[in-house]
């Protein structure tokens, strides 16, 4: 049985991918993460954001700790604890939902409930491989993803399961979308940032990014020259109709907030700015060097702009 104050009992060294830890803060992490193992007996290592698991009954092998430690951070320090043992049983419930659903897998009708679409960042698509994910590129660097969103776990769908359902990929996507629509509301609120009224979608699930699937429906979200769109993470959107010469503000109050959530997260997505119009969605690329903003927006864009009433 591996423990990390065991071996470091003098000193606490917070490792750099968990910097937004205190030192205190750190340990309770860890000492959540060991009581969960030591409790079912349970061997691991820990590496880098990582968890190496020994031999268990759960298939578990490498487990990721990024998303679980960017919820610790955000959560009180008195629900820590909890939070990394619910986060562990879940994937226990997981693991026994999915046996019973293997058995149903290829039957379209039967598990046509549980297919979901979600956004996830580009380089989310190179783990496990490209090639085993069903995904169509949305704009800038966020992918749209085809996944099952089972009871207690989002899980990726690959090609060859999606294949043996004979349904074209544009209707699985359709599909999912039309299933988070329906599972997952959102709220909406106005809020002023800086000099900017802009709104904002908030989800305490994993899927408040899908209401960009659902602008048309949502009028008072964009404007008549279309929508500046912010997707930091997988809980909240940040959205600002474009109307006039104000959108300029709109660009220097949003990209900070933006760019601010995507670091923290948890389940960040993407750091862009996103422009909409007429259903489509467009990169405005941007860097902040010395505090400073530099935006480069797109030609499409800023002829979009030259018209615009002030």
């Amino acid at each position: 049985m591996f423990s990390f104050f065991k071996r470091q009992k003098n000193e606490i060294i917070v490792p750099e991918w968990a910097s937004f830890f205190s030192k205190s803060e750190y340990k309770v992490f860890v000492d959540a993460i060991d009581k969960f193992f030591y409790d079912r007996n349970i061997t691991y290592t820990l590496g880098d954001a990582l968890i190496n698991v020994g031999p268990n009954d759960f298939d578990w092998g490498v487990l990721g700790l990024m998303n679980l430690a960017q919820a610790c951070k955000l959560a009180e320090v008195s629900d820590r604890q909890e939070l990394v043992l619910g986060h562990f049983e879940s994937m226990i419930r997981t693991f026994q939902f999915e046996k019973d659903f293997k058995e149903i897998i290829d039957d379209f009708n039967a598990i046509e409930e549980y297919i979901a679409t979600r956004l996830y960042p580009l380089d989310y698509l190179d783990h496990g491989g490209k090639e085993n994910k069903v995904y169509r590129m949305l704009a800038g660097e966020i992918a749209e993803v085809l996944v099952f969103d089972l009871p207690d776990a989002v899980q990726t769908i690959t090609p060859e399961q999606a294949g043996k359902w004979k349904k074209t990929w544009d209707k699985l996507f359709e599909t999912g979308i039309e299933n988070i629509r329906s599972k997952y509301p959102c709220s909406i609120t106005r809020e002023e940032i800086g000099q900017t009224s802009i709104w904002f979608a908030f989800g305490d699930h994993f899927f408040a990014p899908n209401i960009i699937f659902d602008m048309t429906r949502n009028p008072q979200l964009v404007g008549s020259k279309g929508s500046l769109i912010g997707i930091p993470h997988r809980h909240t959107v940040i959205i600002y109709p474009i109307e006039n010469i104000d959108f300029v503000n709109a660009v220097n109050d949003m990209i900070p907030v933006i760019y601010g959530m995507n670091q923290e997260g948890p389940g960040s997505v993407s750091s862009n700015l996103l422009w909409y119009k007429d259903g489509i969605f467009e990169n405005q690329p941007y860097e902040i060097e010395d505090n400073t903003i530099k935006f480069s927006p797109t030609d499409g864009f800023l002829k979009a702009m030259e018209i615009i009433e002030s």
